[in-house]
């Protein structure tokens, strides 16, 4: 969550994506503990299995946005988004 609002503060679109690879590395990053507390017991495997979707999920939300961001610049949206020509 932090690299996601840090990024959301950078200049550039391109800049912002960096931040969400980063957040994307970090739901991995939280997968991985999942199933490393699941083989210890710690959690079941139904939580395992439910809180894992769940970042599946943001991971895949990640990567959309992230492509967007990279084939779409800042400026070009705006122009879109006002009816401005290109």
């Amino acid at each position: 969550m932090s690299d996601i609002a840090e990024g959301f503060e950078q200049k550039t679109d391109r800049h912002f994506a960096r931040y969400l690879y980063d957040a994307r590395g970090g739901a991995a990053e939280i997968r991985a503990q999942l199933a490393i507390a699941q083989r210890r017991g710690h959690i079941t495997t139904a939580d395992c299995e439910r809180v894992t979707g769940t970042y599946v999920e943001v991971g895949r939300m990640l990567s959309g946005l992230i492509t967007y961001l990279e084939r779409e610049g800042r400026e070009h949206r705006w122009k879109k988004e006002k009816g401005e020509p290109e």
